[in-house]
């Protein structure tokens, strides 16, 4: 008797953990199907990489812009608070410093022409500054919209222009080579409140709304052709990018995380969080797509950290 009921005991345990198993498993299924287990895709990323000197040794001090060059296969830092750009290898190791012989103030972001030739955001004299390397010649323009100055924020090279973002306006500006306006980028509708980053991706130039996330691709012509909407209240977003899938990936200042959408809108997962360790976030600034890594640039601790999957 003992024998049989240590038995009966044994199989109504193993049937117990069986049924557990399988209503976890039902669980988590369902959690996934609404959404709500989404987070669990947050751990695909591994952080593989902090950025935080130059090659001096000398730590990043207030870095605000990122750039990178698929051609050479650089990235660029703008690194505004010690006035210098600092370019950097696959493998994220610092490569080359450049502050223009001293004269660099508080750059925000640049970009790379074909023939080498630089143009750096200056923040502190609000200049477009173009810089000839060969040449060692530096020239600072200071932009002017309808009459009244642009302040020169972000920038991107698109179709072989020049194209920045007007912090004034909200507009986003494609340049002609004389640095006059050839066109303005901004939806039509009346309830828009201006541009706070923007990407060049393909065909297509993306403009990220302020304080909504909302997203707005225009074509060559500055006809808007696809739009992007965040199914979540964003109190603070300031950089975005999107994947090849067309995942769109939001970075909010306010929250310190990174939130990840599927092309409809909807959130498929959130990562990152406060704090001051590598792969935490202080005040978070730009976030950046490199082939399969993710780079999130945090001014507040002066770093740029590097996700791969």
């Amino acid at each position: 008797m003992y024998r049989m009921s240590q038995k009966l005991l044994r199989e109504r345990s193993f049937s117990g953990r069986s049924c557990r198993t399988f209503y976890l498993g039902l669980i988590v299924c369902l959690l996934m199907v609404l959404g709500l287990g989404s987070t669990l895709h947050a751990g695909s990323w591994r952080l593989v990489a902090s950025i935080e000197k130059g090659k001096a040794g000398i730590f990043l001090h207030y870095p605000l812009g990122l750039n990178y060059d698929a051609a050479l296969g650089r990235l660029y830092v703008a690194d505004a608070g010690n006035n210098r750009l600092i370019s950097y290898t696959t493998d994220w190791k610092p490569l080359k410093i450049f502050d223009a012989a001293g004269q660099l103030r508080g750059p925000i972001g640049m970009v790379r022409e074909r023939d080498g030739s630089l143009w750096v955001v200056e923040r502190p004299i609000n200049s477009l500054t173009f810089i000839n390397l060969k040449l060692r010649k530096v020239e600072r323009h200071h932009l002017t919209l309808k009459g009244r100055p642009v302040l020169v924020d972000k920038m991107t090279l698109w179709k072989d222009r020049l194209v920045i973002l007007d912090r004034a306006t909200g507009k986003i500006l494609m340049l002609r080579k004389d640095l006059t306006v050839e066109r303005e980028f901004a939806p039509g509708s009346r309830n828009f409140k201006g541009f706070f980053d923007l990407k060049s991706k393909g065909d297509i130039l993306w403009g990220m709304e302020t304080l909504s996330g909302r997203l707005f691709g225009f074509d060559a012509s500055g006809k808007v052709i696809d739009t992007f909407v965040p199914k979540k209240h964003l109190p603070q977003p300031v950089s975005f990018d999107r994947d090849a899938e067309g995942n769109v990936y939001i970075l909010d200042r306010y929250m310190k995380k990174l939130l990840i959408f599927n092309r409809d809108g909807s959130l498929r997962y959130e990562m990152l969080k406060k704090g001051f360790k590598p792969g935490q976030l202080s005040y978070p600034w730009e976030v950046l797509m490199v082939g399969r890594s993710l780079l999130i640039l945090d001014e507040g601790n002066g770093r740029i950290d590097v996700w791969n999957r």
